[in-house]
């Protein structure tokens, strides 16, 4: 009878630590990447933050950009391209405040890239955005002018200090220690308990 309420225990506490172990799986973090597509006439931007679309406020992201024409007309080189980013007015205030405004220009990097231009830019606050780029062709007739709207938010709060992963290790391990200990005990109570019936 006790070697039968000990097993269900034991199986009770492995559940348990099963549990524990399951949702400290889950709450490990997982990086999200995404790409923003939108069109005007004949051209497609596609807008990539860094990192994981998803900015830190206060600190750099980088809003790379890469373009398709069906008209195949449109290059970032023959472009006035204006960047502008509009903050979203706080709740009760209709409207946006324009924060920021640069010219697009082709990237010179030497490094190789996917992308035809990138920008940094910090955020300032967890807000909502308008990232609006318009172009405006240099000669006239190269391609039909565009403006491109991205609604963007910035959802994370500036960040207090990094996660160390000593911090994190030192966590499981006493976790598991825990499990081992408790385990420890069940056994040793199970045999101190056999030997006290006999």
């Amino acid at each position: 009878m006790i070697e039968k309420s000990m097993k269900k225990s034991s199986f009770k506490i492995l559940s348990l630590l099963l549990a524990l172990y399951s949702l400290l799986y889950f709450l490990v973090p997982s990086p999200v990447s995404a790409h923003f597509f939108e069109t005007d006439n004949t051209v497609t931007g596609e807008l990539h933050v860094e990192p994981n679309d998803n900015p830190i406020p206060g600190e750099n992201a980088f809003l790379n950009f890469r373009f398709t024409d069906t008209a195949k007309k449109f290059t970032l080189a023959t472009c006035t391209c204006t960047l502008s980013v509009f903050e979203s007015l706080p709740a009760g205030k209709a409207g946006k405040k324009k924060i920021f405004e640069t010219l697009l220009t082709p990237r010179k990097s030497t490094h190789p890239s996917i992308y035809d231009a990138t920008f940094t830019y910090s955020f300032p606050e967890k807000a909502l955005y308008d990232i609006v780029l318009t172009g405006q062709p240099k000669i006239s007739g190269t391609f039909e002018p565009f403006s491109l709207t991205w609604d963007f938010r910035v959802t994370q709060s500036p960040k207090a200090k990094p996660i160390d992963f000593t911090h994190t290790l030192l966590l499981y391990f006493g976790v598991i220690l825990g499990a081992f200990l408790i385990l420890g005990f069940l056994f040793l109570t199970g045999i101190l308990l056999k030997k006290s019936i006999t």
